[in-house]
């Protein structure tokens, strides 16, 4: 079962690879000379088991990623256990962000707000 997991792990990270990648090269067909930026959304909701695992994974395929690339955990209802073990990585881990939804999208919106200027 964890081998499942970490499968379909890989796999979204993967695919969430491709897609900055290919966001950079546009990026910097259209605005040669801006530094790309990226960010890594991780789900988390409920009870997981390894979130500590997989914090560190992720953290790990941040740091190997694009110049620029943060991580934002998405709780989408975290119980209280994971969240403060989350808590803990944002402390060792700057750069690294925690949000809601609707945090996230506030900060893409201010993101592409500036982009626009």
């Amino acid at each position: 079962m964890l081998q499942g997991f970490f499968g379909i792990l890989a796999a979204v990270l993967a695919a969430v690879g491709v897609v900055q990648v290919i966001c950079a090269a546009v990026s910097a067909i259209l605005e040669p000379g801006k530094k790309p930026e990226s960010l890594l959304v991780v789900p988390i909701d409920g009870r997981v088991d390894n979130v500590e695992q997989l914090l560190r994974y992720a953290r790990y395929t941040a740091e190997r990623g694009p110049s620029g690339c943060r991580l934002f955990l998405l709780d989408l209802g975290m119980e209280p256990e994971a969240l403060e073990i989350c808590r803990r990585f944002l402390r060792e881990s700057p750069g690294m962000l925690l949000g809601t939804e609707e945090e996230l999208l506030r900060r893409l919106r201010k993101r592409r707000g500036a982009a626009g200027k």
